[in-house]
């Protein structure tokens, strides 16, 4: 194989194997709006991400605030507990999104399904922001396949934020998946014990990274290619 030929298989490989990852998300950093996701609920695009929140549109959620004060998108939040709603909506069994004997009402997600491979690690960014006080039951949670992982309740939001009250800060979601299988993920944020106050999950840069050892090793193979093509010109 002559160095032009060879030059463009690597480049090729080099193209497929980096690709591969990229596309395991569509639209992650959501340059394309809501394009590869599906939403319910109050779901909007922000200065290039996500805010998602647990207002109406036509009731005073956070009075003295008006109706729909703090709803992002002009859809109100969507019911749960009921068919086509919000657990349904995920595809996990109703009472989920229950904590403990408090009762979820209402929220908002955005979800899409994607594979990945043994090693591969989910990340993005989130901030979640709330008009509760710490005692609160309101959270927002990221869903994988159905495994729900809260990432914040007003008891973890202490910092002031406006428009909201209190905010978490932005923060970091990491999780490497130990097997190679179908995906698939959702952000969430519910209203729990009542209707009234809004919580809100801000999220981005949704993203999965591949294992560090493909590259290693992947590199190492360009290594020895190049290594023999030397030889063989020699």
């Amino acid at each position: 194989m002559n160095m032009k030929k060879q030059g463009i298989t690597i480049a090729a490989t080099l193209a497929m194997v980096f690709a591969g990852n990229a596309m395991a998300v569509t639209n992650g950093s959501f340059t394309n709006g809501l394009n590869g996701w599906n939403a319910l609920g109050d779901v909007n695009l922000q200065a290039g991400a996500i805010l998602m929140t647990t207002a109406s549109v036509d009731f005073e959620d956070d009075f003295p605030e008006s109706a729909g004060a703090f709803n992002a998108s002009g859809t109100a939040a969507a019911e749960t507990g009921v068919v086509g709603g919000i657990e349904d909506f995920i595809g996990i069994a109703m009472g989920t999104l229950n904590v403990q004997e408090n009762f979820a009402f209402e929220g908002s997600v955005l979800k899409q399904t994607f594979n990945v491979n043994a090693g591969d690690t989910l990340t993005f960014n989130w901030n979640f922001f709330t008009n509760e006080t710490s005692s609160g039951a309101d959270y927002a949670f990221v869903s994988i396949n159905g495994n729900l992982t809260q990432l914040a309740a007003p008891s973890d939001a202490s910092s002031s934020s406006l428009p909201y009250a209190f905010t978490t800060g932005f923060q970091t979601f990491s999780q490497t998946f130990d097997a190679a299988y179908s995906v698939t993920l959702a952000f969430g944020v519910v209203d729990v014990n009542d209707y009234n106050v809004t919580s809100a999950l801000w999220f981005d840069n949704v993203a999965v990274v591949p294992e560090p050892e493909t590259y290693a090793m992947f590199l190492a193979g360009l290594g020895l290619m190049g290594f023999a093509s030397r030889r063989k010109q020699a």
